[in-house]
């Protein structure tokens, strides 16, 4: 049977730094590793999140809507993902500078009612 992923959108930091982790005093046995995202947060992958790869600068750290967390190289990562863009409505100003403009340009109306000169 075939099976098709639902969509999901995900907050995603790209990996700046990776180093090992230092044991803390709460967990003085604690493995992982210690990496750095684009934001400058510091976070840390257990030994069970790099149990199928060894993150590298350029990966990304994932973290889905439900809290859950991993890792994705680069390249699955870009290939999978695409940015969200946010939508935004048009200022009053524009818009009147669209309908008021003296070339006759046709415009589309989106779905989310902003306009879109073609």
């Amino acid at each position: 049977m075939k099976y098709q992923a639902n969509p999901v959108i995900v907050d995603a930091f790209e990996i700046q730094k990776v180093e090992p982790a230092e044991p803390t005093v709460a967990d003085p046995a604690a493995l992982g590793t210690k990496i750095t995202l684009d934001t400058g947060s510091v976070v840390t992958a257990t030994s069970a999140m790099t149990a199928r790869m060894t993150p590298v600068p350029g990966d990304y750290w994932v973290i889905q809507s439900d809290g859950y967390q991993y890792l994705n190289p680069r390249q699955v990562f870009l290939r999978k993902y695409s940015p969200v863009l946010e939508k935004t409505k048009p200022t009053v100003e524009e818009l009147e500078r669209i309908l008021n403009s003296e070339e006759e340009r046709p415009v589309r109306i989106n779905d989310d009612g902003s306009i879109t000169p073609l």
